[in-house]
């Protein structure tokens, strides 16, 4: 089962390649980058993760939206 600690070490590395491919002021980077520092100052840090995904991805349509964003 994927808990918090794993969330968090895919978003460090998302945020590393994101800054290694020169996005440093890109959408995902200042995003993830959000999600990140609230995650780590969480008490619940799973309870987040599952609020944040249903807040941002409520369907397949709110998800392939925020997919075509990122590709900007």
């Amino acid at each position: 089962m994927v808990d918090h600690k794993d969330i968090e070490l895919a978003q460090v590395k998302i945020i590393k390649t994101a800054l290694r491919k020169g996005r440093k002021y890109d959408n995902l980077v200042k995003n993830y980058g959000e999600y990140l520092k609230k995650l780590q100052a969480e008490k619940n840090p799973n309870n987040y993760i599952k609020k944040t995904a249903v807040k941002i991805f409520p369907n397949e349509e709110a998800y392939t939206l925020k997919l075509e964003n990122y590709r900007k």
